[in-house]
């Protein structure tokens, strides 16, 4: 097991990885603001879908988490987290939601996914 990451350290990693326009396939959990809903999908270029979807939302949106991944991936999380779904790609921000973004943060991407039953 790794040892945990701190908040920072985390999205400074994020930054390296998908920032600055790189083209990399990810997953991203992206909640609203005021609604508390999180989309959970998927892009080539997670910053500059951000972008996008800020550009057409009322609600101010920010990452709760990237992982690195496909959009069989995005499938798999859209599954496990189908109790929760509220429309489309959006779901509750549940308890299990959140540890799992959490997660992500702390422990990494491989531990965080291998926890939800996920397998490459």
């Amino acid at each position: 097991m790794a040892a945990p990451l701190s908040h920072e350290a985390y999205w400074s990693s994020i930054e390296v990885k998908f920032g600055s326009g790189r083209l990399r396939p990810a997953v991203y959990f992206i909640q609203g603001r005021r609604t508390k809903l999180v989309k959970i999908g998927f892009s080539n270029n997670v910053f500059q879908r951000m972008e996008g979807l800020q550009t057409f939302s009322p609600d101010i949106l920010e990452f709760r988490c990237i992982l690195s991944g496909g959009k069989d991936l995005e499938g798999y999380l859209h599954e496990h987290f189908a109790a929760y779904r509220q429309h489309g790609e959006w779901f509750k921000c549940s308890a299990e939601v959140r540890r799992f973004t959490g997660s992500v943060q702390s422990l990494g991407e491989t531990e965080a996914l291998e926890r939800v039953g996920w397998s490459w």
